[in-house]
């Protein structure tokens, strides 16, 4: 296999006959398997016995064969009546012929005849195949190969570590034996193991923030291997692979890499982390994140490019005044603050409204992305909010809800009973509220969306980091009623859907009005 997957890896033993891609998705299925070089410590031997005549067979001469459990009586005469009779003389063929009838050794035994000596060969390995010396008047039965069955490995496996790489140091976060089945075989599914060790890359403001290259969400991981049978054996490392948050869905395939999501027909097609179409309608305070991976090499250079589409029709290209980011890494990702204030659209020239502007990565002097237009929406919304999601893809996303809302405060306590002292008055009662706690939350309608929008908001539910944004310091978690969500109705063109939310914490004291 070639480009993002690795090739087989081998140690004397066991193999890495399927390595990780050299980057993956953590919520994906990321396979690997092994396969042992042996399964037995020793492989055993099969028996083979011969049977010599050195003269011929005279009236009553017997010939006995045994092996394990058998025993079988072959006598000479001159008139062949029965199964175990031999011809006299020196008809070895005939002798053969009749042992080759014999049940028990055709079963056991592969025979062939060479001159004067009849060799039988055991069908499986095992020491009960071995015949018992014998000799007869006329030659010989002996053992020339002594069989002996083949020896399994006790415990049979592969010892797996899969470890995390922090600066210039490993952390191991797995160490198993993993058993051999089927033979030789091996496999396990790591990418829980990995994602456990990932968070979210988080911004301390959410607005005109710089670049922010990945570290917490994006890891580098190596795996270490032995066979093991009693002890383990000498251990190989693989090189270092890559995983990143997220994943992809049924459709798209559970199996599927970040190389092969963002990949396009060259460099100017390479998909942005985010969902939908390359045009976005947004409000100028809204916030809007772009994060990017580099798919395709390293970059000595990398920067955003911005193009400003203004309300006469004219476009102004700029590089926005960024720091530029130097030294990228192959599969690094990189978040970038899009928004309208963000890149300081309104300072690129203050003479002129805007219509919207188009942004672009370029690496090295060239264009290493598509280029995502935001259009700029100046309807008045008064009720507008904001929401911040991780994508499934692993990237900060929003969405604008702007239809009306209504808040509320759910209350949960117990209800415990006081037993009344022998003196009472009436100041005191027998049941008391115990453990209150509060937990704000809205009911939030988001205005009228066409019918992909509204589809969108399925990624938002399926979250696990779901925030309301209330400014560019202060975003507060919330977790989702979860229900249904409308994704479309024949004939229509716009539709509206509400949902609740609540914060995703209580209180037992309250804050009150600063």
């Amino acid at each position: 296999m070639f480009g993002q997957y690795g090739w087989l890896i081998s140690v004397m033993g066991v193999s890495l006959v399927s390595p990780p891609a050299a980057a993956t998705w953590s919520e994906n299925r990321n396979v690997v398997h092994f396969q042992g070089d042996l399964f037995f410590t020793l492989p055993g031997a099969f028996s083979v016995n011969t049977i010599t005549f050195d003269l011929g067979l005279t009236a009553g001469t017997i010939i006995e064969l045994r092996w394990g459990q058998n025993l079988q009586r072959f006598t000479a005469k001159a008139a062949v009546i029965g199964g175990n009779d031999l011809p006299t003389g020196s008809n070895w063929a005939s002798v053969m012929a009749i042992l080759q009838a014999n049940y028990y050794l055709a079963n056991d035994f592969t025979l062939a005849l060479n001159g004067n000596t009849i060799t039988l060969t055991a069908k499986v390995k095992g020491i009960q195949y071995n015949f018992t010396s014998y000799t007869f008047a006329s030659g010989t039965v002996t053992n020339s190969t002594f069989g002996i069955a083949p020896t399994k490995i006790q415990n049979h496996g592969v010892v797996l570590e899969c470890q995390i790489k922090s600066g210039t140091t490993y952390e191991t976060i797995y160490a198993e034996r993993i058993p051999f089945v089927g033979g030789a075989f091996a496999q396990i599914d790591i990418s829980k193991l990995l994602h456990a060790e990932l968070t979210p890359d988080m911004p301390s403001s959410w607005r005109s923030f710089s670049p922010i290259r990945h570290q917490k969400s994006w890891k580098k991981y190596r795996l270490k291997f032995a066979e093991a049978g009693a002890e383990a054996g000498a251990p190989t490392i693989t090189s270092d692979y890559i995983v990143m948050g997220g994943g992809t869905g049924h459709e798209t395939g559970i199996d599927t890499t970040p190389f092969e999501w963002v990949i396009g027909t060259n460099s100017n097609e390479d998909k942005a982390l985010r969902f939908g179409s390359t045009n976005r309608w947004l409000q100028v305070d809204e916030p809007q994140f772009l994060t990017w991976v580099a798919i395709r090499q390293p970059y000595a250079s990398v920067q955003l490019r911005v193009r400003v589409e203004y309300a006469d029709n004219t476009i102004q290209a700029v590089f926005p005044d960024y720091t530029e980011i130097g030294g990228v890494a192959m599969y690094e990702r990189i978040m970038w603050d899009v928004s309208f204030f963000g890149l300081n659209i309104p300072a690129i020239n203050t003479t002129k409204g805007v219509l919207s502007y188009y942004v672009s990565v370029w690496g090295n002097g060239a264009q290493v992305s598509r280029e995502y237009r935001y259009i700029l929406d100046y309807a008045p919304r008064t009720s507008k909010r904001y929401f911040l999601y991780l994508n499934s893809l692993g990237a900060w996303d929003s969405f604008c809800a702007y239809g009306e809302a209504s808040g509320e405060v759910r209350f949960t306590s117990e209800r415990i009973e006081v037993p009344l002292p022998t003196q009472y008055d009436s100041s005191q009662g027998t049941l008391a509220d115990s453990n209150t706690t509060s937990q704000h939350g809205a009911t939030v309608a988001t205005g009228y969306q066409t019918a992909y929008q509204i589809s969108m908001l399925e990624d938002f539910q399926l979250s696990r980091y779901k925030y309301l944004y209330e400014n560019p310091t202060t975003i507060r978690p919330i977790v989702l009623t979860m229900d249904p969500l409308p994704t479309g109705t024949d004939g229509q063109n716009l539709y509206s859907h509400t949902f609740q939310y609540q914060h995703a914490y209580k209180n037992n004291k309250f804050d009150g009005k600063q």
